[in-house]
């Protein structure tokens, strides 16, 4: 076997005996803080002409324009002229005998990829991406948010809130600031401190556009986003057609609103074609291209739909550098899609892209600057300080009619900041009330704080406020030293009174990127894998490996020295999350000596004694609240409303590590609903659908969750059983420290190249009679030889075939591999479009018996909708069902 190695598109000189060893190993590929990737251990090669050329003299320090070993440089390696590796090679030191330069020491790594140095320290909240999402944080969009979603699914709101939330329909009041009975009293305003006040309620983000935001900033430069506006149309059952980087699509459209035609051309590109991302709001797509490079200027034509326009806005998003990539092999599952993030930074503080500091036009006392808009007192220990602040609105004119009284009130939030702390808050209302035509009231906003120095130095003090009420005749503040007062400060409000916006950036949670990533990776037992292509393949660990190949290797494996150990082990395994800060995770942790939904996992033998090794902790950064579904504390009666109570045992707003949670739309029943607050504090109600947020999905019987021990539902108080540890955890625990497990330690003689090349590390094993699975596997690349850490008593089974499967309508045959596959049941289950135009020969098994084929036959008409059918394999009472879907002719 002969193997060249080429770096920067040279080929580099080798020694005649030198080994170079390159390796492949699962624990690599399951932890993403470390470089993603085959690697080497170090070898050398010699200081020849060429070599020296190569690295540019590097002994030498004193040479301008120097090979730069800071950092790897791309590179391949291949063997008897065929590709087999490309990554990146470091070179780590020169070496020197007798003076003189010998041999040059290198490093190799597979496609490689550090997310951790490209992540860095940077943020969530540095994702730009995500103010795709922003929207006006108004009473109509809160309410749209809670009972169904915004951004047609990818922005929800739920009942989670810093606030108490109970519900009694006898309409029998316990208010405080922090408790609120949420029933509808039927009355339109009610009491004006109970129902839900929407703006203490914080949106949620599907996850899956936090990794498009991911994309999207650490994507290569070429990187195009459309802005697609649809304008009007008369069109009915006719086509449109896009074209984007100079393919066309053409797409059904049925006469409707710009909304629903913006809604038809979305789900459309999201079912087939799956190089670009789409984003829609209202009328308007942000159409994402997934992979770099440039893009060709894209093309909408009216087709048949005569009356249909649309513009393209086109904006580049990425760095200068080639970039980050996901495969959707697990982020386009059903698990990971109803996943979203409880999005704020600071549940104690409000809404707002900035901060609304109150602005003064005149100032008498030479402590408030109309610069800074800020007070400047330097006090003694002792000395007391008085801060009389108040807002006014404009005087409005005597109403033209005679129904009175007749009112018009706003809520005001006034915040008082000593030295950048707040100090003190209120929230209250201010406008006024006609008892009749010329008997007016008017309520001014007040907030007067005394503060006593506690040391003598200067204490800077300003004001902020947040009030949707647009017409403010002024806001005063009065300050006294000891008694004395030092003048008046007077202005028109805030920099901005307008109704603020949820701005995504501002209110993602503290957390790095990469400890969100490394996050999910650990709750969901993912493997990342580079590619060629320079994707980043992600998968669950199970799924993993069922894509694998099975290669009989029995007649390669020296079976003159093997060995077997019993590999590393664990007596111990926790699963944990961050400790709880609100009130029922707390009261749930002390009661149960655990946290809502950790587990323990104790490893023991036959006869109970706990297996001879080590301890392992998964912690991700996340919290799990206890929600609470309400129950009717007039009848008793289960409410189908459940709550997330951000709140300490005090009652008051904490700041909850991230929050990753399940949302279900649950239809209320008749007669039960709830009051909601609009910016003026009158109440409405709220009645039929409601998100619901939950750690499970769906509510009943859930398939996933959260969690990773089982607990009982906060929904029905059902056990929930398809926890993360059983979905992704417990398969490969059970396997891997099996009473029969060993780790096999063999070497291959002259594999066939194309064994070598095509290895992947979940691909099946077979040595005479026994299967095992890969742990790690090297290649010398001087004589050839093959080394594998192997594991018997895992599950061996093989399905190389997506969840998914998107085709044309034309005429193909699709092909998979899967492992024993003579000994599956295959059956072909209707989704409501017959079986009659796909097929699944079997008389090629002979010859392939692990090869399935699939053939779409384009005699049969397919019809003018897509088809779908499902295709479920069985296999000693498992059952395994994939789904296909075939798109219209």
């Amino acid at each position: 076997m002969k193997s060249d190695i080429y770096i920067g598109g040279t080929k580099v000189d080798q020694f005649k005996d030198e080994s170079a060893t390159v390796v492949s190993n699962v624990l690599d590929i399951s932890n993403i803080e470390k470089n993603l990737g085959d690697y080497s251990k170090t070898f050398t090669v010699p200081a020849s002409k060429n070599n020296n050329l190569l690295f540019k003299h590097w002994y030498n320090a004193n040479i301008d324009n120097q090979f730069d070993a800071r950092v790897k440089v791309d590179g391949r390696i291949d063997i008897d002229g065929m590709p087999f590796r490309v990554g990146a090679f470091r070179l780590a030191k020169v070496n020197v005998k007798n003076q003189k330069v010998s041999s040059y020491t290198l490093n190799f790594f597979g496609n490689f990829v550090s997310l951790k140095d490209i992540l860095g320290e940077d943020e969530l909240s540095g994702l730009t991406f995500l103010d795709n999402y922003n929207h006006s944080f108004s009473y109509n969009n809160v309410k749209t948010g809670l009972q169904s979603s915004l951004f047609t699914g990818d922005v929800k709101y739920t009942l989670a809130s810093g606030k108490r939330y109970y519900y009694n329909s006898n309409n029998s009041l316990d208010e405080t600031e922090q408790i609120s009975n949420i029933d509808w009293d039927g009355i339109s305003g009610g009491n004006s401190s109970n129902g839900v006040d929407y703006q203490d309620l914080r949106p949620s983000l599907r996850l899956i556009r936090i990794i498009e935001a991911i994309e999207q900033e650490y994507g290569s430069s070429q990187i195009v986003q459309l802005e697609v506006t649809v304008s009007t149309t008369n069109s009915f059952n006719s086509f449109c057609k896009i074209t984007l980087n100079g393919v066309t699509y053409e797409i059904p459209v049925t006469f409707g609103t710009p909304t629903s035609n913006a809604l038809q051309i979305r789900q459309y590109l999201e079912a087939f074609v799956p190089a670009y991302r789409v984003i829609q709001n209202g009328a308007i797509l942000t159409i994402t291209s997934v992979v770099g490079g440039l893009q060709l200027d894209p093309v909408f034509e009216q087709y048949t739909a005569t009356d249909m326009e649309a513009t393209f806005t086109v904006i580049k998003y990425g760095t200068d550098e080639d970039g980050l990539s996901f495969s959707r092999e697990f982020f386009n599952t059903e698990e990971f899609q109803n996943l979203y993030l409880w999005c704020d930074d600071d549940a104690t503080e409000g809404i707002g892209s900035v901060i609304r500091k109150v602005e003064f036009d005149t100032s008498t006392s030479p402590n408030i600057s109309t610069v800074t808009n800020e007070g400047t007192f330097n006090l003694n220990a002792g000395d007391t300080l008085k801060l009389n602040f108040w807002a006014k609105r404009d005087t409005p004119t005597a109403p033209a009619y005679n129904f009175f009284p007749q009112t018009n009130y706003k809520n005001i939030h006034i915040r008082l900041y000593v030295n950048g702390e707040i100090y003190s808050r209120k929230n209250t209302q201010f406008g006024w009330i006609y008892w009749d035509s010329s008997n007016l009231a008017e309520v001014f906003a007040r907030l007067n704080v005394e503060f006593i120095a506690e040391t003598g130095g200067t204490y800077t003090i300003f004001y902020e406020i947040r009030t949707v009420a647009q017409d403010i005749d002024f806001v005063k503040c009065v300050p006294f030293i000891n008694g004395i007062n030092t003048g008046l400060a007077e202005g028109g409000g805030a920099t901005n009174n307008a109704q603020p916006i949820f701005n995504f950036t501002n209110n993602m949670p503290e957390i790095k990127i990469i400890d969100f990533l490394k996050g999910l990776f650990d709750m969901f037992k993912l493997v990342v894998i580079a590619q060629d292509d320079g994707t980043l393949y992600i998968n669950t660990l199970n799924n993993y490996y069922q894509e694998g190949v099975n290669y009989d290797l029995t007649n390669y494996i020296n079976f003159d020295t093997y060995d077997a150990n019993r590999g590393e082990l664990l007596k111990e395994i926790e699963f944990k999350t961050v400790s709880p800060t609100t009130n029922l995770a707390i009261q749930f942790k002390e009661n149960n000596n655990t946290p809502y939904g950790e587990e323990k996992v104790n490893l023991k033998d036959a006869n109970g004694k706990p297996l001879d090794g080590g301890t392992l902790k998964i912690e991700t950064p996340f919290e799990q609240p206890v929600y609470e579904r309400l129950i009717d504390q007039n009848t008793g009666d289960l409410k189908d409303i459940q709550v997330a109570g951000i709140y300490d045992r005090d009652l008051n707003p904490v700041n909850p590590a991230p929050i990753i949670h399940y949302i279900n739309n649950v239809t209320m029943p008749q007669f039960t609903s709830i009051k909601m607050r609009d910016e003026d504090g009158v109440g409405f109600e709220i009645a039929g659908n409601m998100n619901n947020i939950s750690s499970d999905f769906p509510l009943s019987q859930p398939s996933y969750s959260v969690l990773f021990g089982s607990e009982f539902s906060t929904w029905d108080s059902a056990l929930i059983t398809n926890t993360l540890y059983k979905n992704h955890w417990s398969d490969y625990i059970s396997n891997i420290f099996n009473i029969k497990r060993r780790i096999w330690n063999y070497t291959a003689n002259d594999l066939p190249l194309n064994i070598i090349n095509n290895l992947q590390l979940n691909d099946v094993i077979k040595i005479r009679d026994n299967q095992y699975r890969i742990n790690k596997f090297s290649v010398d690349l001087l004589n050839g030889n093959t080394t594998f850490e192997l594991i018997n008593a895992f599950d061996t089974i093989l399905i190389q075939m997506p969840e998914l499967i998107q085709l044309t309508s034309d005429e193909q045959t699709i092909r998979y591999e899967i492992a024993n596959l003579q000994n599956y049941t295959i059956d072909l289950v209707s989704n409501g479009f017959g079986t009659f135009w796909i097929n699944i020969p079997t008389v090629h098994w002979v010859k392939f018996p692990n090869r399935l084929d699939i053939d779409i036959d384009a005699n049969q008409d397919v019809g003018a909708v897509p088809r779908s059918v499902f295709i479920t394999l069985s296999l000693d009472g498992v059952e395994i069902q994939r789904t296909l879907i075939a798109q219209s002719n």
